[in-house]
């Protein structure tokens, strides 16, 4: 059986990314590292973290990586996706925080996070940063069965792993109710 370990939410945090290397070479269990978007943020120079992801050490797990919410707003605003602006991101933080997000990220990284895939489909199960739907999209234990359905139809698949919930749950239709329950315990 394949291990995967799933980690999301660095936003540029290289000391976050090198202890949970350092837990996964402890392990050594661990077969595939993927990365679930939101690589950066408005908070630190992301430009050491990215280029630890884009060069790891000999020996090292090489991290699969797909683009988040974060990296979506950057994109937006640098002319990377059309017309679209970081208007999420002002609308939440303002321009100071669209300014914040631009310092952090040196723009020799901008081609390598636009490069980014939207999501990973690996053994019947769809990867992804927020859902089928959009990046942004949390799904959650009480989201509706018929919309979580939605999301998984989307990709063809039977599991879904997303980063954006901040919660782990299982949608069984065995379950009555709501069919929302707790998953077992993944290590």
């Amino acid at each position: 059986m394949a291990l995967w370990a799933l980690l999301s939410g660095l936003r540029g945090d290289l000391e976050a990314y090198e202890a949970v290397l350092s837990d996964l070479r402890r392990h050594r269990t661990v077969d595939t590292l993927f990365v679930l978007g939101d690589l950066i943020g408005p908070e630190r120079d992301c430009t050491p973290l990215l280029d630890r992801l884009q060069n790891p050490r000999s020996g090292e797990l090489r991290p699969q990586c797909i683009y988040g919410w974060w990296e979506e707003q950057l994109l937006a605003e640098r002319g990377f996706r059309g017309e679209r602006r970081a208007d999420a991101l002002r609308q939440r933080g303002g321009d100071a925080a669209v300014a914040a997000l631009i310092r952090a990220v040196d723009p020799g990284h901008l081609s390598w996070l636009a490069g980014l895939e939207f999501g990973f489909i690996e053994l019947d199960c769809a990867l992804l940063h927020g859902s089928s739907a959009d990046v942004g999209d949390g799904l959650h234990a009480d989201s509706s069965p018929l919309l979580l359905l939605d999301r998984l139809t989307r990709m063809d698949v039977n599991r879904l792993f997303t980063a954006r919930s901040g919660q782990q749950f299982c949608v069984d239709s065995r379950v009555n109710g709501s069919g929302n329950r707790p998953c077992p315990s993944a290590r």
